[in-house]
Parts: structure tokens; sequence; C-alpha cells
């Protein structure tokens, strides 16, 4: 597996990954052709890497995490995401080693 996209219609899109993917447009979230997003933000993260690599998410080429071990944040729950960059694509790095990470994805239009 490398990237998954779970699109639910609506407002939510469930992406899984366990290698780099460098560029998940908005486009790639659609359940259906007549959805057109202008912004997605990240309100979830589960994570696993093994050693000492980890996984950056960047948005349109910027730096907003770095990841390493296990875990999950829930920004959501504290009333907060990662907003930053929310119009453009979402890029995923594994630093090397293997690893898991689910994202949890909340669209706009």
């Amino acid at each position: 597996m490398a990237t998954v996209i779970q699109n639910t219609k609506g407002s939510r899109s469930v992406i899984t990954a366990t290698s780099t993917d460098g560029e998940i447009t908005l486009a790639e979230l659609k359940a259906t052709g007549d959805e057109t997003w202008t912004k997605a933000t990240i309100t979830e993260v589960f994570w696993t890497v093994n050693g000492t690599n980890t996984w950056l998410i960047d948005r349109g080429g910027t730096a907003l995490a770095q990841f390493s071990g296990s875990g999950h944040h829930d920004y959501k729950g504290s009333g907060a995401s990662l907003v930053t960059g929310s119009g453009s694509d979402i890029g995923l790095t594994l630093s090397g080693g293997t690893g898991f990470i689910m994202l949890i994805v909340h669209k706009q239009v």
C-alpha cells in the first residue's frame, strides 16, 4: 500500500500512507465528480515509524509538522487544526525505514 484515500461525500477524507507521497491534491479528495474543494484542513493524525526516522507533513512545500516514534494528535478535539496552507497540496515524506500515517482531513468549499 502506498497511499490510499477514502473519500466521503461531504466534508471528510481519510488518507493513509506507508511511503512518501509528495503531492496529494485537493482534486484527489473528491468523493464524486461534482464536488469542488478549495480548502482541506488536517484535523487528526495517527502515525508510527521505526528507529530514528520521521514523517514530515507539508502543505505546498511548507513544512507543518514532523513526527517520530508513534502517536496520535487529535487537533479537532482541542478545537484546532493544521490549517496553514489549507488550499495547497498535502505532502507526506517518510525519511527512511518503514512507517504508517493516517490523516483525517475536513474539506471546505
